[in-house]
């Protein structure tokens, strides 16, 4: 099957290395994610599908939570994102793939029409693993329950731009802490997955919320003056290959709940 280009939920890092994370307590420590294109003639097979892994999920138990947003805006209509927070590598031994949580629920055959049937829907999807950069986010916090609305920007940068778009971030996260109540922004990176790829996640529930989201560059300006907002604010732009950014409604219909990986 044809892999989709991939969603990172946000993030930052010490860019072309697997440098180790410094997380804060009771925090998970990637995010394993499911980008999926749905044909449109088969949506509502498509989303049955998932509710039968949803409920083979806690016939056979024991597994983590998992969230579905769909796409709102941004890119191609019936993309579906999940995400199931992992507190380590190790809980990775305890996820169980939706083949075999279908045939462990419902047998053999059930499973196998389940599959063929949700399968047929599906143009392209694509599994990859993120890494939570606590100390790179502003004002770090999982919510929950969880919002509404997710506004996700994804930020491929070039090989060589990782330095500069690092220095931007950095002085961007302090600049966005100095701000009274500014919102949480998220930010990840990806393990498994393509390289460099980096993006911000900020939740909300109703839109009226983001008229209060304050302007990055304002925010940056403020924090480091004028000439250094512009250098630093360049040097991103010229380190960036390319940028998009998605619109999410989260799914509670399609979601499941299971074990956490502490805060969830």
């Amino acid at each position: 099957m044809r892999l989709m280009r991939w969603i990172a939920l946000t993030g930052t890092l010490v860019l072309g290395t697997a440098a180790a994370v410094s997380t804060q307590s009771g925090a998970p420590m990637f995010v394993q994610t499911t980008t999926t294109v749905v044909r449109p003639s088969m949506v509502a097979d498509y989303e049955e599908y998932v509710k039968k892994i949803g409920a083979a999920a806690a016939k056979v138990g024991g597994q983590p939570r998992v969230s579905v947003y769909q796409v709102v805006q941004g890119t191609r209509n019936f993309t579906y994102l999940s995400a199931m927070r992992l507190a380590n590598w190790a809980a990775l031994d305890n996820v169980t793939n939706p083949a075999d949580l279908l045939t462990k629920a419902f047998g053999d055959a059930e499973a196998a029409r389940i599959i063929k049937t949700g399968r047929a829907g599906i143009e392209t999807s694509e599994v990859a693993l993120s890494r939570y950069m606590t100390e790179m986010s502003t004002n770090f916090r999982l919510p929950d329950p969880i919002p509404a609305f997710a506004n996700m920007i994804r930020t491929q940068i070039k090989p060589d731009g990782g330095p500069a778009y690092q220095e931007y971030l950095t002085k961007l996260k302090a600049a966005q802490e100095q701000t009274p109540n500014h919102p949480p922004q998220i930010r990840v990176v990806s393990v498994q997955g393509p390289a460099l790829l980096f993006g911000t996640v900020a939740f909300f529930n109703k839109y009226a919320e983001r008229e209060s989201w304050p302007n990055a560059a304002d925010v940056l300006r403020k924090s480091v003056g004028d000439a250094e907002a512009r250098r630093l604010t360049e040097a991103s732009n010229r380190a960036i290959e390319h940028r998009e950014t998605w619109l999410l409604r989260y799914r509670p219909d399609l979601s499941r709940g299971g074990a956490r990986a502490n805060s969830n």
